[in-house]
């Protein structure tokens, strides 16, 4: 249940953006940390979202779904929620502006993340 009102909540903070304009996606991604030979953890994303731009070149998505977390080999894992909110703005020429806001239930508590950054096409 709390995965729906969390994935409720996420795809509704886009405010007045219709889904149906919007253009649909799955995302499936894995992430693991490597130190040395040791592998942490591998946690992968099972996400649909939903996508769009304007006119001007501003682009955002929402997605969210399933995160599966394996530790560090053990065998012992979970199953989460996690969810991504984010877009980019052109800044003039070959430069754009970027941001992401996400997520990720756990056990206790929620994590929280943000990235922000400038992408330059040549």
């Amino acid at each position: 249940m709390k995965f729906a009102v969390i994935a409720g909540l996420l795809l509704g903070s886009l405010g007045g953006v219709s889904a149906e304009a919007a253009d649909k996606f799955v995302n499936i991604e894995t992430n693991a940390g490597i130190q040395d030979t040791q592998v942490g953890a591998v946690v992968t994303d099972a996400h649909v979202g939903i996508e769009g731009a304007n006119q001007y070149g501003t682009s955002w998505y929402a997605q969210a779904g399933p995160q599966f977390v394996m530790n560090d080999g053990s065998g012992d894992g979970s199953v989460n929620l996690s969810g991504k909110v984010g877009g980019a703005v052109p800044l003039g020429g070959s430069v754009d502006l970027y941001g992401e806001l996400s997520f990720a239930t756990g056990e206790d508590d929620v994590a929280y993340g943000a990235k922000l950054g400038t992408k330059i096409k040549f």
